[in-house]
């Protein structure tokens, strides 16, 4: 049986050149861009984006974190990593680290202000990966996560259009009702916000400890 890494490079092998003018792509980055500003950034930060995909979020964080800061991005898939890679090239970032691997096993350098887990439902599904990201982020720093989520069984199109949207990028829909329960025990006082009804949500808190 393939592996959930292994599912995910064949998922996005095949998509990962149109991935950002696929349907939904629009309202895709404006979720993101409200998880990027609930992540209260500042100059100088440095800040991990979770399975980054083509770098959708790149411009928002370096918008805020400016060329002092530092961008560690990382994506189980090559193939949307060498789309990231382009971005990267063509805005002339230096400061941005890319790295492929499946989020549990990489080893994240350095110590984190603030993490991102934006459209990234599989590592934030995962426990190790939970755990290795949250543990690369400093006490006190910022972690936000957004993606698709179900909403109560009697709005089922609702659902319907989630699942559609979603059904050929996510590899397992488990914990679809609340996406963000593996981050919650490690951000104390999480806060939760709904969007499109209830099929989408923001969630952002900060580590547990002394910043």
């Amino acid at each position: 049986m393939a592996s959930q890494a292994e599912l995910a490079r064949g998922q996005y092998r095949k998509r990962a050149r149109r991935y950002d003018r696929i349907p939904g792509s629009g309202l895709r980055s404006r979720i993101g861009l409200r998880a990027v500003e609930k992540l209260q950034l500042e100059r100088g930060q440095t800040v991990i984006d979770i399975a980054c995909g083509t770098g959708g979020n790149f411009a928002a964080i370096e918008r805020a974190i400016g060329s002092d800061g530092r961008l560690i991005a990382i994506d189980v898939s090559d193939d949307m990593l060498a789309q990231a890679a382009q971005r990267v090239s063509h805005e002339g970032w230096p400061n941005v680290t890319l790295i492929a691997a499946p989020v549990a096993d990489v080893e994240i350098p350095g110590r984190a202000d603030a993490a991102l887990f934006a459209f990234a439902h599989e590592p934030a599904r995962d426990p190790r990966a939970v755990a290795n990201v949250l543990g690369s982020v400093r006490p006190g720093g910022v972690v936000a996560a957004c993606g698709p989520k179900w909403v109560s069984r009697w709005i089922f199109p609702l659902n319907l259009f989630v699942w559609l949207l979603v059904r050929r990028y996510v590899t397992k829909v488990s914990g679809f009702r609340e996406p963000w329960s593996l981050l919650a025990p490690y951000l104390p006082g999480l806060e939760i916000e709904k969007h499109m009804a209830g099929a989408f949500y923001v969630a952002a808190g900060r580590v547990a400890g002394d910043a």
